[in-house]
């Protein structure tokens, strides 16, 4: 994997064995989801609104060379670190690519579309800090910040046993409601599950679990270290004073097709699925794979040329096998 640092990075800095940083606490990385267009957004939200002292681990991989010289500028005035890779990779790839140079007590993986509010970072701290939690995951909204949708308000993520068979259960609490039509005062609580929109984890935790499974190529990532984390005997906390919000694409600029097709392959979702299934012998689901197929058609109608615009085999193929 070709891998180029940031000129204002020193090489020693790098690529040093991480030690204890006991300036600062967190490391913020941020690593592509789906697409690059909201990157500079998303970026700049963190910037103005964080009031905590960390340090940012940047992943570029495979951004476009206008985004890619945003990024670099940006990093340089702020004194990030940003770690470019030449092409595309999977999200827990680059997790694991950005947890080699963390040297600070925790780290909080963050999506690059995504938007903070303001002092979101320090309650997921204080959190960790304030009751041992190994995993600590903030009030995941999504859309914007106008009138936002609760995604997940903590979760409750088991295996069950029955009959000698394991099927495994994941309630998202609160999801789909409108955060102004919530009804119940949100709480910091113990939970059982996270997402990778926005979590903070402790660095010594994988020293004792190892790194992200990258098996999972694009699915159940977050259901993986949930339960790794369970069966260590961790814990893992719901802390609503801090709210973040993911946003969807509704539609892409037209380089950023290349590499949603590659994050979404039907087949690495398909082998992520059965991968996880084995890996925690659970009873296997159906696999449902039109969500995807429906949701790469639609950015894939949006991005082309009108005259592309059509149902027959070009638009069938890259929905289904590009």
């Amino acid at each position: 994997m070709q891998v180029q640092f940031q000129e204002s990075v020193s090489s020693q800095a790098l690529t040093a064995s991480p030690t204890l940083d006991k300036q600062k606490l967190v490391t913020v990385a941020i690593t592509p989801r789906e697409r690059f267009s909201f990157a500079i957004a998303s970026l700049n939200s963190i910037l103005e609104r964080t009031n905590y002292p960390f340090d940012m681990i940047y992943i570029d991989a495979g951004s476009p060379p206008k985004v890619r010289q945003h990024l670099e500028a940006i990093t340089r005035e702020h004194d990030f670190r940003l770690l470019r890779v030449n092409k595309y990779m999977s999200p827990n790839q680059a997790r694991n690519l950005a947890l080699e140079h963390v040297t600070t007590k925790y780290i909080v993986f963050i999506d690059n579309d995504v938007l903070v509010t303001e002092g979101w970072l320090e309650p997921l701290v204080n959190c960790a800090e304030e009751t041992g939690a190994w995993i600590v995951a903030p009030l995941y909204l999504e859309g914007g910040l106008d009138d936002p949708i609760i995604h997940m308000a903590g979760a409750n993520l088991r295996i069950e046993e029955k009959d000698g068979k394991r099927y495994m259960w994941n309630d998202m609490h609160h999801a789909g409601t409108a955060l102004k039509d919530l009804k119940v005062a949100l709480k910091r609580k113990p939970c059982t599950s996270h997402e990778f929109h926005c979590v903070l984890v402790r660095r010594d935790v994988f020293a004792q679990l190892g790194p992200l499974d990258e098996s999972l190529r694009n699915t159940r990532e977050h259901l993986d270290l949930s339960l790794a984390v369970q069966q260590a005997g961790g814990t893992i906390y719901f802390e609503p004073a801090s709210v973040i919000s993911y946003v969807p694409a509704e539609r892409f600029d037209s380089w950023d097709l290349p590499f949603y097709l590659s994050r979404w392959r039907e087949k690495d979702a398909i082998a992520s699925i059965i991968h996880f299934d084995r890996k925690w012998n659970v009873v296997p689901r159906p696999i449902s794979i039109e969500l995807i197929r429906k949701r790469r058609r639609k950015m894939i109608e949006s991005t082309l040329p009108r005259p592309l615009k059509f149902t027959g085999p070009l638009l069938v193929y890259l929905t289904r096998f590009a």
